[in-house]
């Protein structure tokens, strides 16, 4: 049975360890390579090597790029997916609208799988707000807090933000603007907070540590797979 190619970009991030470490030992067989994340050329000409030598072993599979490094890097590496028709697994927040469609026109060649969070209960948190911003009364109102570690470089986060468009999307308004903290090193923790006359509903989402990105990318990486093309988000997955 033929490996499925995957290469990580950043050989030193957290985010590249966590990859790694559940992706070789994940149940499917695939052949794992870390490339450096910020040195771009470098990553790229490890990336060609590899290609020629899967071309010339005859292997039939396409290669899928795994990327949770930032928006610049992520979109300097989009020609190369396009010219070379790569499987691409997102994790990259801080996206634009336009690199957004950029990204959606891209799928009508390759398979693409896009999510800024790749937490299931930050995914779960979103839907939970959608439903309640669809069955509440209309006198209820709901304010966001987003807080991060202080190397998170985009503010608010790309996963308060959708929180937002859950809320709004049935007409409402979120009450203000986003609260957000860039402190410590800890990793995420975002809250809505709901408020009718005299009772409030709190809705919170901590993330402990990167391991719960885990399962989302075994997932990812087996859709993207098995896809010729398309873009794919939380909602298409299957665990």
């Amino acid at each position: 049975m033929e490996k499925i190619p995957v290469f990580i970009l950043g050989t030193t991030g957290k985010m590249g360890e966590m990859a790694t470490r559940f992706l070789s030992h994940a149940s499917a067989s695939y052949a794992v390579t870390r490339l450096p994340g910020k040195a771009i050329d470098q990553a790229k000409a490890q990336l060609l090597s590899a290609l020629n030598a899967l071309h010339q072993q005859t292997n039939n599979n396409k290669a899928i790029i795994v990327d949770f490094t930032h928006r610049d890097n992520s979109m300097a590496w989009l020609p190369l997916i396009k010219e070379y028709k790569l499987n691409w697994v997102l994790g990259t927040s801080g996206l634009s609208l336009d690199d957004k469609q950029q990204i959606k026109i891209l799928s009508q060649e390759t398979s693409i799988f896009y999510a800024p969070n790749f937490s299931l209960g930050a995914h779960m948190q979103k839907i939970i707000l959608s439903l309640l911003s669809e069955k509440l009364p209309p006198q209820w109102t709901a304010a966001l807090f987003d807080f991060h570690h202080e190397k998170k470089l985009d503010a608010p986060s790309a996963t308060a933000l959708n929180l937002k468009n859950a809320w709004e999307a049935n007409g409402r308004e979120i009450n203000g603007d986003i609260a957000y903290i860039r402190l410590g090193d800890g990793v995420s923790e975002h809250s809505a907070f709901i408020a009718g006359t005299g009772e409030r509903l709190e809705l919170t989402h901590r993330l402990l540590n990167r391991d719960a990105f885990g399962p989302t990318l075994i997932a990812a990486v087996k859709l993207v797979a098995q896809n010729p093309c398309g873009l794919f988000n939380m909602d298409h997955l299957t665990f």
